[in-house]
């Protein structure tokens, strides 16, 4: 039975992995390019499923994947009635899987910006500090040699300029979300990312209020889709 699964999981892992390669219009170069790097399955899989793509880090084996799918499944048939549960991978669930983005995070940020208060900051970090490894980075630690001279630090202006916003798309964020971080990207000197919807033509010129709503970078997609 155990073979069985594995078996089933490869195939369906490896179509999932065909359909997206073939949703690329440029596929054979997408493949060929290797411009992806694999995180988190481990060296024999990628090199059996991805030759030649880089898997620095290693991870989880097709073994692994066939271990978790069969507890799912052995889940489902224990709990005595016709209603699945809901693991909490799609969606936050208090016994669900883990999320680092999760209700209460979000109720301390929110907290935080609204407050300006100083402990509220402290909070937040520290339920970000005190989760469980998840990223990458919770498994980073600095390696402090020595201090630094506070006269060698950059300025916090000079820091800011570098400070930059994922490209989101007008459409994936609301008209207001989407100008509100262009504003105060503009206002602390960092650029925000129109992403690649683009941005209405109004947004070029400064408001009568002083706002600025243009996004320094411009994304643009090819063809793909438009935003009125």
């Amino acid at each position: 039975m155990k073979t069985l699964i594995q078996n089933l999981f490869l195939l369906l892992f490896i179509s999932s992995c065909s359909l997206l390669f073939e949703r690329n219009t440029d596929r054979d170069f997408q493949v060929e390019a290797n411009a992806g790097t694999i995180i988190g399955i481990d060296e024999g899989t990628s090199a059996k499923l991805f030759p030649g793509t880089v898997s620095r880090l290693g991870g989880v084996s097709l073994e692994n994947f066939a271990t978790d799918t069969l507890a799912l499944h052995s889940r489902a048939y224990e709990q005595g009635d016709d209603k699945l549960k809901e693991e909490g991978i799609y969606r936050f669930r208090k016994d669900g899987e883990f999320h680092s983005l999760n209700p209460p995070v979000f109720k301390a940020i929110r907290r935080a910006s609204k407050t300006g208060s100083y402990d509220d900051y402290k909070r937040f970090v520290k339920m970000s500090e005190d989760r469980p490894p998840f990223l990458i980075r919770d498994l980073l630690k600095f390696n402090l040699k020595k201090q630094i001279d506070i006269e060698e630090v950059e300025s916090v202006d000079q820091i800011m300029k570098r400070f930059r916003t994922g490209a989101m798309s007008h459409g994936a964020l609301s008209t207001e979300a989407h100008e509100a971080v262009a504003i105060a990207m503009n206002e602390i000197g960092g650029k925000s990312n129109s992403g690649e919807g683009g941005e209405n033509s109004e947004r070029f010129t400064k408001d009568d209020n002083g706002q600025f709503r243009n996004s320094a970078i411009k994304q643009v997609a090819s063809g793909r889709f438009g935003v009125t």
